[in-house]
């Protein structure tokens, strides 16, 4: 008959056949590895996804600040005035705040933030004009994109135009803020996070089918200062609140496209004097406080009483 027997080592061995064979794991023991190796991704994963997060806002904050140093560079080029906010829909191709900033920051990837979701890579995206087919406009293989940054367009730079009825003889033309009218650079709003509007509709995401998403309105709109409101579209004795219309403060969450704080609950946010910073949204907006709203990172003047 065969003798088995086993070695100090743990291994069992066939004395007849002068085979060895290893021990094999009990079904107890694999439940065990298996649980502490799930115990650790458990007590790991919220740590990688916080770290994620961090990074995505660490590299936007330092986009911010690159796109606060073209701005710079515009103005100082340009005649001490600000870019509009994006040419009128029929030119060809279609140019954006960022296009008139490439000249003096040319790297494109600093105007796509990393922190958008699937969803908003697929709506907020817009390509740079440098980039499609120059007669048509159609994206090219070689084509690179912007999106998830908003410009404070209703205060430094606004293409829309309104004529007729109500509307002043200026407001025919394309309004650009110079140097002299933003008195407070260091605390004037130029670009942010935005999450676009909802184009009037509460079930709509913010967003959604690219609704105002390159740039940001302020808590009310402009009323004496900036291009006074956002001007088309919409009656010229009744504010024109935000890009998307709206007349009334209770109109504000389906139609402005206001900063987002996708960013560990924060604004990232570049300034008139090229600096960067994140910041709450309730600071921005001037609701810290429980107040109903302000302009004074908006509006040039950092005066919470002018709109």
């Amino acid at each position: 008959m065969a003798r088995s027997g086993r070695h100090a080592n743990g291994r069992v061995v066939n004395a007849a056949a002068g085979i060895e064979r290893a021990s094999a794991f009990t079904l107890i023991e694999v439940l065990v590895v298996v649980s502490i190796i799930a115990l650790l991704v458990a007590i790991l994963l919220p740590a990688l996804v916080a770290a994620r997060r961090q990074a995505q806002a660490s590299v936007c904050l330092s986009n911010q600040k690159q796109i606060g140093i073209g701005l710079c560079g515009y103005v100082l080029n340009n005649k001490d005035r600000y870019p509009e906010h994006s040419s009128l829909s029929s030119v060809v191709p279609r140019t954006r705040w960022p296009d008139y900033l490439h000249r003096y920051m040319r790297e494109t990837k600093v105007y796509l933030c990393p922190g958008l979701t699937d969803r908003q890579k697929q709506d907020f995206k817009k390509p740079f004009a440098h980039t499609v087919d120059p007669t048509t406009g159609a994206v090219t293989p070689a084509t690179r994109y912007h999106g998830g940054y908003g410009y404070n367009f209703q205060y430094l730079g606004n293409s829309r135009v309104k004529t007729g009825g109500q509307a002043l003889p200026e407001w025919a033309q394309p309004f650009h803020a110079s140097v002299s009218d933003i008195r407070v650079p260091g605390q004037t709003l130029a670009v942010a996070d935005t999450r676009g509007s909802r184009q009037g509709d509460p079930n709509r995401e913010p967003g959604q089918g690219s609704a105002a998403v390159y740039v940001i309105d302020p808590p009310l709109g402009s009323r004496d200062l900036g291009s006074r409101g956002s001007r088309s579209g919409n009656d010229p004795a009744r504010d024109n609140m935000w890009y998307e219309g709206g007349t009334e403060p209770e109109e504000e969450e389906n139609v402005r496209s206001r900063p987002d704080d996708r960013h560990i609950g924060k604004v990232n946010a570049s300034f008139a004097d090229g600096h960067a910073e994140a910041m709450a949204l309730n600071v921005l907006d001037g609701r810290h406080r429980g107040g109903p709203g302000d302009n004074r990172y908006y509006n040039g003047l950092f005066d919470p009483d002018r709109r």
